[in-house]
């Protein structure tokens, strides 16, 4: 009888090791699952966000090209009028317009060195816009319907 006690105790231990060992394993896979999950869903969330700022970014670049794109079609033009949008629209550090010829319309006071060599023919041919680098800066580059001022 103490015998058959000593065996069902053994297997029953056994069953036990087997069972604490397999839930041990079980339980470290479901950790790195976890941490994996949570590092994808992280990494989507933080792309989703910059999609947003971007999207953002690119929505009030886009109004403030149209109310530039107004200003241009005034044939009384003057650059005290660029001036004025400038002050109302802080995205932009600076405005340079340049007709298709490459003369600089505004500033009176001439480009940003560099400019004119960094963009591209296609710009000028078709007309758009396009983010360029030019030196260190980020440079919007696009072409409106523009009027030279007067």
């Amino acid at each position: 009888m103490s015998r058959a006690r000593v065996l069902t105790f053994g297997a029953v231990l056994a069953a036990t090791v087997v069972l604490a060992v397999l839930g041990y394993v079980s339980l470290r896979q479901w950790q790195a699952s976890a941490e994996l999950l949570f590092r994808e869903q992280s990494r989507d969330m933080v792309t989703m966000a910059a999609e947003k700022v971007e999207m953002a970014i690119l929505k009030s670049e886009e109004e403030s090209l149209s109310g530039l794109q107004v200003l241009l079609m005034d044939p009384t033009l003057r650059p005290e009028a660029l001036d004025e949008w400038s002050r109302q629209n802080p995205i932009f550090d600076s405005v340079t317009l340049i007709d298709r010829q490459g003369r600089v319309l505004y500033p009176q006071d001439g480009v940003q060195p560099g400019l004119l060599r960094e963009i591209p023919q296609g710009i000028w041919d078709r007309g758009g816009r396009r983010h360029i680098l030019v030196g260190d800066q980020v440079v919007l580059v696009a072409l409106p319907m523009c009027l030279p001022l007067r």
